[in-house]
């Protein structure tokens, strides 16, 4: 699993950077497909330095016009603010890996309670503290992808070109990041 090979290889920034260019890519091609994947969660995700590995599609649909998705049964603090008011598409997909990319930049989820209400309350109504990634190319590119709402996120074709990718191509320092491991600790016992 992804969170295994944190734990026990201290993951660098580029490396992040790898791991959600190419989850930008599998999005945009789902995109195009009008399908909404709903799997971007770290515990359904396998690398091993080099590959990336999805584990779980149950949480698939087809975007069809006018046609509802049906309820999201997910991790609620992967859920974007549309998921939670019950009408959303593929543009919850670039939420969740917002979700993930804040994750793994910093350690910890932008939203967390201990009851599924209350972080669906924080998701809905509380500003997200960017200064808590380290990185600004990779603070700016998780903020373009947890836009409150969806005509402000960016899709996946343009978050490609995000400047925190080109960067990371070009560094490829193996330098691990300084985040707080015990919560991938903690998600690993799970």
């Amino acid at each position: 699993k992804l969170t295994d090979y944190i734990i026990e290889n201290r993951i660098s920034k580029s490396q992040i950077a790898s791991i959600l260019l190419t989850l930008l890519k599998f999005l945009e091609m789902m995109r195009r497909k009008r399908i909404f994947f709903g799997g971007i969660m770290l515990r359904y995700l396998f690398f091993d330095g080099t590959t990336l590995r999805f584990c779980n599609f149950s949480h698939s649909q087809h975007c069809k016009s006018k046609v509802p998705l049906t309820p999201f049964k997910g991790d609620v603090r992967y859920k974007a603010p549309e998921m939670i008011k019950g009408n959303y598409g593929c543009h919850a997909d670039v939420w969740a890996l917002g979700v993930l990319g804040y994750l793994l930049l910093t350690g910890k989820f932008p939203f967390s309670s201990g009851r599924d209400y209350d972080t669906e309350q924080l998701i809905l109504n509380q500003a997200i503290d960017f200064s808590a990634i380290s990185d600004p190319k990779a603070a700016d590119f998780v903020r373009l992808c947890l836009q409150k709402e969806t005509k402000d996120r960016m899709v996946p074709s343009k978050l490609i070109e995000h400047k925190f990718f080109k960067e990371a191509q070009r560094d490829k320092a193996k330098e691990p990041m300084d985040i707080d491991f015990k919560l991938f600790t903690d998600l690993r016992k799970k």
